[in-house]
């Protein structure tokens, strides 16, 4: 009788670990599939993007404006310089864009962002200058530079 007890016992601690992993992992699971889509999305448009943000640095230049590090895509698209559709399934407001020229940038920092998009309060999706995609850790961009 007790053996029975304890065996429906740890049945319904295993259901109800199951009943609670289950978000999450769908969550994650779903997150996942989000992060791989805004990857390729990132890699397959980034040329597009970059001459949009070569073009809006040209014009700021030329008026003697001052240039600031990053636009935000939608800046970018209010300006002429981007259609709305340039990142599919992309908030264009949650978008950022590096305007530092590959030769002002310091490449052996891999992470270093030219396309930011904030996925949320923790972590944004990057694509670096060399190419990769990862998501960043918004705590690592708010922590002080070791020297």
């Amino acid at each position: 009788m007790k053996t029975k007890h304890l065996v429906l016992a740890l049945a319904a601690l295993l259901l109800a670990w199951i009943a609670a992993s289950l978000p999450r992992a769908i969550s994650r699971a779903r997150e996942h599939s989000v992060l791989k889509k805004i990857s390729v999305t990132l890699k397959t448009r980034s040329q597009q993007i970059v001459m949009a943000a070569e073009a809006f640095s040209r014009d700021r230049t030329t008026n003697s404006t001052t240039l600031p590090a990053t636009v935000p895509l939608r800046e970018l698209i209010t300006g002429g310089y981007l259609q709305e559709q340039s990142l599919p399934g992309i908030d264009p407001s949650q978008v950022t864009v590096s305007l530092l020229s590959p030769g002002i940038v310091d490449l052996t920092q891999a992470t270093q962002a030219l396309i930011r998009v904030r996925r949320s309060e923790r972590y944004d999706v990057v694509l670096a200058y060399d190419g990769s995609v990862h998501l960043t850790s918004r705590s690592e961009l708010n922590a002080p530079k070791q020297q």
